[in-house]
């Protein structure tokens, strides 16, 4: 009995034993009872305090600084650590029936017995929908949840659990105070009864958050877990590569503070594509702050490359004989001795051309040369001769803006057409043989040219013919063309 109360301290070499876990409401719940010797002590700490009660034991351990509490035939004993041998520290299933000192109801060990307390943090049995599956082992080279995740302020066992519960994740794991998420167990999750121990940082009196090499490990049970982050596969012109690994001390990629919070795939390629990068990448997130994609993990990259410029496609122009179809050559590169188109019959001294007007038809366009030596006059066209004859073909400007009542490829000087580089497609040939159309810039009504070659002073040219019957009874010796666009193939397209 102990002194100054009736209750139970202890006996001869037993300790009476607590384990304080707050406010002691329920001493029982929490007691263990086990044996004590006399040269041997469980708890190696005596304190001495009148009509003892459980409550006073583990008040008077916990604010010496103790973990541990325990009352044995009516003395109290304190620690931070259960001294253990063969006759000490281990549990009994009997012995502790000494009624308290300071409360009959209570048990206050017995001899050789203690009941034991503990005041420290503990793994949390249940949060929420979460169930704890117990202290399990873990490995860096082979996680037992793999999704690493991070949270805002002191780690507690809430905040694990909602977060991988936001994510999908049926299981929530801590790991020396990390967070670890994942729809499955590793192969390295292994049941352990010891190393989880490290004090959660938000709730370090009350709960582990598991330890090192060690996962206090939490199964959701619930009907409706949340949605798990998904896989961007493009924005805008960029498509994902996968996850690539990474390492804070050799960057896959350069670092880009620009980036606007909060983290999106968006927000990551906008500021990486201002700069002026091709690949960009998203790490340290895994579910991005400002949507429901996936941005990374720790030294994982979810990385995404912007698409290369779709290739031009180049033309060739095709010179055939109108009489008789025989193909005569191609427009040239370089020009006559004044400077106008001329063809040849070689194809590796055949210029190219791209096509340029409204986008997603092909009623008009402009033929920009790509290869020619004037950077000023690159448009395939006329320009003004005779408006009832002939328009000798040349290399023109295309419209500048705010050109008089011009169309798309005419340019209009004092409100007479100048020059022309408008073209389309005859409707009522095969393939794509090309009209050459001469636009009235006063009324917008439009002439077809018709292609002749022809010679003056010994220089062959190209014109346009309005009159043909005229212009061949004039210059027998010209020859009618037909042309034709024809697409140039690349032999090594990237």
């Amino acid at each position: 009995m102990c002194t100054g109360s009736p209750d139970v301290c202890g006996g001869s070499a037993r300790l009476t034993v607590w384990q304080n876990q707050g406010t002691v409401s329920d001493p029982d719940r929490y007691s263990l009872e086990g044996p004590d010797s006399v040269t041997n002590r469980a708890l190696s700490t005596q304190v001495s305090i009148p009509d003892v009660t459980i409550e006073k034991c583990a008040s008077a351990c916990a604010n010496s600084g103790f973990k541990y509490a325990g009352v044995e035939y009516g003395s109290v004993l304190c620690g931070n650590e259960i001294h253990t041998s063969a006759n000490s520290g281990l549990p009994a299933t009997d012995g502790c029936t000494m009624p308290c000192a300071g409360n009959q109801d209570q048990r206050c060990g017995g001899p050789d017995r203690l009941n034991l307390y503990y005041s420290g943090p503990v793994q949390v049995e249940t949060v929420g929908d979460f169930k704890l599956k117990g202290c399990y082992s873990d490995e860096v080279g082979n996680r037992a949840l793999p999704i690493r995740q991070y949270v805002d302020g002191g780690m507690t066992v809430e905040k694990c659990t909602d977060k991988c519960f936001s994510l999908g994740y049926t299981f929530a794991g801590l790991e020396y105070a990390n967070v670890n998420c994942s729809s499955a167990i590793g192969s390295s999750a292994v049941p352990k009864t010891d190393g989880c121990t490290m004090p959660c940082e938000g709730a370090p009196n009350t709960q582990i958050c598991g330890g090192s090499d060690r996962l206090t490990l939490y199964e959701y049970t619930g009907s409706s877990p949340g949605t798990a982050p998904t896989l961007l596969e493009t924005y805008n012109d960029w498509s994902s590569q996968g996850c690539y690994v990474d390492t804070v001390n050799a960057r896959v990629l350069t670092p880009m503070p620009s980036a606007l919070a909060p983290m999106t795939v968006g927000n990551c390629v906008d500021a990486c594509e201002a700069t002026g990068y091709t690949i960009a990448g998203v790490e340290y997130a895994s579910k991005c702050d400002g949507d429901s994609h996936l941005c990374g993990g720790p030294d994982r990259l979810n990385v995404y490359k912007k698409a290369p410029p779709a290739p031009v496609q180049k033309y060739t122009i095709q010179v055939l004989d109108y009489q008789n179809n025989q193909v005569l050559g191609w427009i040239a590169r370089s020009y006559n001795q004044f400077g106008r188109p001329t063809y040849t019959e070689d194809f590796a001294q055949a210029t190219t051309y791209e096509k340029e007007g409204p986008t997603g038809t092909n009623t008009v366009f402009d033929l920009r040369q790509t290869d020619g030596s004037d950077v000023t006059y690159t448009y395939f066209g006329a320009f003004y001769g005779d408006p009832q004859f002939q328009h000798p073909m040349a290399m023109v400007q295309q419209t500048p803006a705010g050109s008089k009542g011009a169309q798309l490829g005419t340019i209009g000087i004092d409100g007479t057409m100048d020059q022309s580089c408008i073209w389309s497609f005859d409707p009522n040939a095969l393939g794509q043989r090309l009209q050459l159309r001469w636009v009235n810039i006063d009324d917008g009504s439009i002439t077809m040219l018709n292609p002749f070659y022809n010679f003056i002073d010994g220089v062959g040219a190209l014109y346009g013919v309005v009159d043909i019957n005229t212009y061949q009874t004039v210059s027998p010796q010209a020859k009618r063309l037909r042309l034709y666009l024809n697409e140039v193939v690349e032999e090594n397209p990237q």
